[in-house]
Parts: structure tokens; C-alpha cells; sequence
């Protein structure tokens, strides 16, 4: 039993080491990353295995189409907000918040059930990232709700594009050096000078490997339409099922400046590289990416309005149909303390409640704002409406 012992966590630190030896690698080099269109061509035109196709004859054209692309390949991400780079003057450190990376929520076991996957994913948290999401309008349309209002509905056809590599954990981050608030991944150390004509510039990139059943596609409703939100979006998603190994910072030139591994690269939370002093983290590439330890802690948001639903809240049709069920939802506390963004995760069964619970929470809940180093932020939160009549 010993042995077992020693030799499985002398291969876990050798898998840990190996992970991020080889986003390292990277640090320095001029990357040519592709989009994400690019990246899932040849996995696109792979057409499944045939009636008349044996397996061996399957594996075959499988290997050939997909020759030279199954190894890491470099995926190109556009900030979620450039925000997410912080400058401290006084200490003279850009700090690269986890937002940077993946600020964008997607419903990922709708998608897999609409498509037909068995693939294993969690309503809130996944190891993935939507690298881009364009909603484009193509018409719109007279509606009427229950109660007779009506209202002009704008159809939207949303376009989104995800790299799924896992369920996560609870509380799991996709970077373990940013494990808790204020969620920083990394730092680099700048002069002023050299801070404010880098972080207009700055691109991301993930380096993925991907895996079967590697591309998967389909289209979702993307939105509960009701008077408030008078809006009908249609979803085509494509998702790359990939193992999501290191985030990287890049310049203008693509020359990379800082490389971090993710949780599927099997670090720890806290872990840091050998060798290396117990307050660095784990990739330093000199004076451009010195990686320090996160700063200041922030705090989350505090309502400051009751989150008890009224009869104003539940529907009125509801009560009459004795209609009961808890909805999830996930929404965006903003800077001001309002809520903007709202999206049911998890329905009650019942659209009306559904519909009812996001409409609650943007036109009644109130917070005082998430902050960091401060200054009020915005910041997602998850919390379950109960519709119960006693």
C-alpha cells in the first residue's frame, strides 16, 4: 500500500510540474493563435461514423482528416472587458483579473440535451469559455401576454462559440492562482509609461487539446420573452469539447507575456512551481510578467432591498392555477447596485413562474455593489425564487 502511495503522488507531481512546464514554454514566444472557426473546421466536415462504414474504416478517415490537428492547438479570445486589466501606479502592477478570460455565462446542459449529448455539465459551474457571442436582430413581431398587453418583440439571432472541458467542483475556478476574490490570475510589473500603451493592446489566447466527440452543435432558445424583456433570441451554438490546459497574455505582436495553467492542467489551488519562491506564482518571464500574489481582498455584493416575493410577484394566472416551483437564476449585480443581466439556469416547470423570478429580481432586488480595491464592480451571482402559496 505504500508503494501505491508513493508512486501516485510522485505521478500527480510530476503531472502537476509537467502542466505548467508546458505553458511556460510558452512565455516569450510569438504565437500565431487561430479563431475559433478556424480551429473546428476540420472537425466540422468530419462526417459521423456511416450505415455502411465499419468501425476500423471510421477510424481510419478519422485519422486522416484530423492528422496534425489533435495536438494543442492556440485559440484566439477578445477581452471580455478591458477593465478586467488592472493598473496600480503606486505599485506599479497590471493585475490580469479571471474576468479577462471568462465573464460570460452560457447554458451548457441545455445545449447538450438539445444536441443530443450525454456529456456530463453542470448549470453553474464548468471548466469552459465562451470565446465569442454575437447577436445579430432580423426582424421583429407583434406579442400578447396573458393579460392582454402587448408589446413589439425584436428577434435576435445570437451566434456562440464555447471550449468546454469539464464539470467543475464546487467553487472551482479556471485559473487556481485565482482562487477566491478578487479573482487575480496574475500581475505584471510596469512602469507607467509602459502599462498605458500595453493595456489598450493586450490579446488573450487559450492553448486546448481536443477530444471526442470534438465539435458539437445545435440551436436553443436564448431567452425568456415577456413584456419587460420584449426580445426572442434563437442561439446557434458550436461547443469544442477540449482539455483547456493554459490562459495566455499576449502583446500586439502576439509575443507572449504571461502563460497560466488552468484547473484541468491539475494544479492546486495555491500550488507553485518548484524551485521558485513560495510568493511567486508559477510562470515569471522577467520584468513584463512578474506574478505576485493577488491583491487587497474585495468584498461581494450585500443586498440591501428584501428578497421575500410579494403578491405583486407571483402571476395572478399562477396563483389561479396553483402553480409552485423554484427557478435558478443567474443575474448581474452592476456598479450602481441595480441588476442588468437575468437568466433562468434551472427552471420550475412553469414559464409563467420562470418569466416571473427574472422580472422580480431586475425590477426589486437592490444591492450595494461588489468592490474591488474600493471601487464598486460588477459582479454575477446565483440565487433560487420559491414560488409557494400557503
Amino acid at each position: 500500500m505504500r508503494t501505491t502511495i508513493l508512486i501516485a503522488a510522485a505521478a500527480l507531481f510530476s503531472t502537476n510540474a509537467n502542466a505548467q512546464n508546458q505553458c511556460a514554454d510558452y512565455l516569450g514566444q510569438t504565437i500565431a493563435p487561430k479563431t475559433f472557426d478556424e480551429a473546428i473546421m476540420s472537425f466540422a466536415n468530419l462526417a459521423p461514423k456511416g450505415e455502411f462504414e465499419t468501425t476500423a474504416q471510421y477510424e481510419d478517415r478519422k485519422k486522416s482528416a484530423l492528422a496534425g490537428i489533435l495536438g494543442p492547438l492556440l485559440i484566439s479570445k477578445a477581452p471580455e472587458d478591458r477593465k478586467y486589466f488592472q493598473y496600480d501606479a503606486d505599485a506599479q502592477k497590471l493585475r490580469i483579473i479571471t474576468y479577462a478570460f471568462q465573464n460570460t455565462f452560457f447554458d451548457t446542459p441545455s445545449a447538450f440535451f438539445v444536441a443530443g449529448s450525454k456529456i456530463d455539465a453542470s448549470t453553474l459551474e464548468n471548466i469552459q469559455v465562451v470565446i465569442s457571442r454575437v447577436d445579430q436582430p432580423t426582424g421583429s413581431y407583434v406579442a400578447q401576454n396573458g393579460f392582454g398587453a402587448s408589446a413589439r418583440v425584436i428577434s435576435v439571432k445570437r451566434t456562440t462559440a464555447v471550449i468546454f472541458d469539464r464539470k467543475a467542483n464546487f467553487g472551482e475556478p479556471l485559473f487556481p492562482t485565482a482562487k477566491g476574490s478578487p479573482y487575480v490570475v496574475g500581475e505584471l510589473t510596469l512602469v507607467p509609461a509602459e502599462a498605458q500603451a500595453l493595456k489598450p493592446n493586450l490579446k488573450l489566447a487559450f492553448v486546448v487539446v481536443p477530444r471526442e466527440p470534438y465539435l458539437i452543435r445545435g440551436s436553443k432558445p436564448g431567452s425568456v420573452t415577456t413584456i419587460q424583456n420584449p426580445i426572442d433570441v434563437t442561439e446557434n451554438f458550436s461547443i469544442l469539447i477540449a482539455d483547456i490546459q493554459c490562459g495566455l497574455v499576449t502583446d500586439s505582436t502576439n509575443k507572449v507575456l504571461a502563460a497560466y495553467p488552468t484547473s484541468s492542467s491539475g494544479i492546486s489551488p495555491g500550488a507553485t512551481v518548484p524551485g521558485q519562491p513560495q510568493n511567486s506564482a508559477p510562470h515569471d518571464s522577467g520584468p513584463l510578467a512578474s506574478l505576485l500574489p493577488a491583491g487587497p481582498p474585495s468584498t461581494p455584493p450585500t443586498p440591501t432591498t428584501s428578497h421575500a416575493i410579494t403578491a405583486d410577484d407571483y402571476p395572478t394566472i399562477s396563483i389561479r392555477l396553483q402553480e409552485q416551483g423554484t427557478v435558478k437564476v443567474r443575474y448581474l449585480v452592476k456598479e450602481d447596485g441595480t441588476v442588468g443581466d437575468c437568466s433562468v439556469t434551472m427552471s420550475s416547470g412553469k414559464s409563467r413562474l420562470d418569466d416571473a423570478a427574472c422580472t422580480m429580481v431586475r425590477r426589486r432586488w437592490r444591492f450595494k455593489p461588489a468592490t474591488r480595491d474600493g471601487h464598486p464592480v460588477a459582479e454575477y451571482l446565483t440565487d433560487d425564487v420559491s414560488f409557494r402559496l400557503q
